[in-house]
């Protein structure tokens, strides 16, 4: 019988990698990558063939092609991307490993359980010198995974507790974005709370943060670190106290009012957005976040008129929110606010509704006509309570 003709998009591709091994330059591979990336998942093993040509430029424009491919990748493919993770040569003032840890890290499956296991074995073998710079590089691949297995997080965990500076805050980092799957790195991940290395302190923060109540035995920790850490410490343990302490909040509650004391702004805005987050259990720190309104030396000013309101249940003092929004320097928090609020809540909706239809040209108003615009379009279509990302599209 006569073979079925080949479709023409698969002749041209066949001719494109035919090119590849006749191509002598390294422009002409770069080239030939770029057109191979259009052809999508049939030219994933061609393309991932070029992680091992001779010329860093090359190798970069393989990994841009695999950037725009479907994933997970082939087995192949993602040995030679874990191959690179050595790379120290620049390419576009990017070193190659960086790229490589990225795209294995997203696409999942072999190159994330490789690096799980070498972490795991890089921090069991005291024998030998550690390797910061190559721990680094595995936590990086895990945090654009996010892989949330017991594993990873455990693997994690280990290198916070032995690694360099470098690999420790990557480490951090990574479980960060695992969030309560994090649980299992818990001690490693409070002891860091005293690490030299301050990053690693409010990178810890974070962590336990998105642990929340299960990393309650770490409150202590953290009120040490409110009010004795650098100032980026001092937010971020603000921060972690708003969310381990929801069913301890007698132990926090004090430090947080005593926070809005403190003498650095940031610190003072997440003592308050904290003390929101514990909700009735935070009366006692209706008084101290009324003057804060008043006296306005809390900025945001939106955030103590959030606390008040998830504290008492009322919304009061929309109009501070709403000229804040008009302002422009907080709008991002302000939306949020009035997001929460909703539209239900004199005056937000009529107050939006005159700004959404001003004919005040954007560049003498900071852009309030298409934010207000925005911004009520989205709470007219129901979006849900809170969400920050509702706010990245203003």
């Amino acid at each position: 019988e006569e073979a079925p003709a080949k479709s023409t998009e698969k002749v041209a591709l066949e001719t494109l990698v035919g090119r590849l091994d006749e191509a002598k330059t390294a422009e002409e591979r770069v080239a030939l990558a770029g057109k191979l990336a259009t052809y999508g998942k049939p030219a994933e093993a061609a393309v991932a063939g070029l992680l091992g040509d001779s010329d860093p430029s090359v190798r970069y424009a393989a990994m841009d092609a695999l950037r725009t491919m479907p994933q997970p990748y082939e087995t192949k493919t993602q040995e030679a991307l874990y191959a690179r993770l050595g790379e120290t040569v620049e390419v576009a003032e990017m070193p190659l490993w960086v790229p490589a840890a990225i795209l294995l890290g997203r696409s999942g499956g072999l190159g994330v359980d490789k690096a799980v296991a070498e972490l795991a074995k890089m921090s069991d073998d005291t024998r030998r010198p550690f390797d910061d710079q190559r721990a680094m590089r595995l936590c990086t691949l895990l945090y654009e995974a996010e892989s949330n297995t017991s594993d990873a997080a455990a693997a994690l965990g280990k290198i916070v507790g032995r690694g360099g500076p470098k690999s420790q805050v990557a480490a951090l980092a990574a479980l960060v974005r695992l969030g309560k799957n994090a649980l299992p790195a818990k001690e490693p991940v409070r002891k860091a709370l005293y690490a030299e290395n301050f990053h690693a302190q409010y990178w810890a923060c974070r962590v336990l943060a998105k642990i929340g109540p299960d990393a309650s035995d770490a409150i202590p920790d953290l009120l040490d670190r409110l009010e004795n850490g650098a100032v980026s410490v001092r937010r971020n343990a603000a921060i972690a106290l708003g969310r381990v302490g929801t069913h301890e909040s007698e132990k926090v509650v004090p430090a947080l009012i005593a926070a809005l004391d403190d003498s650095m702004q940031p610190v003072r805005e997440q003592a308050c957005w904290s003390l929101g987050y514990l909700g009735k259990a935070a009366s006692d720190a209706v008084p101290r976040l009324e003057k804060a309104i008043e006296n306005g030396d809390i900025y945001p000013h939106s955030a103590p008129v959030w606390a008040l309101w998830k504290i008492t249940g009322k919304p009061t003092r929309v109009e501070v929110v709403l000229h804040e929004f008009k302002e422009g320097t907080y709008r991002p928090a302000a939306a949020l606010v009035l997001i929460d609020f909703g539209l239900k809540v004199e005056p937000i909706e009529s107050q939006l509704e005159e700004w959404a239809h001003s004919n005040v040209p954007p560049e003498e108003s900071e852009g309030l006509q298409p934010d207000a615009a925005k911004l009520l379009e989205l709470m007219r279509q129901g979006t849900p309570s809170g969400l920050p990302e509702a706010v990245e599209a203003l």
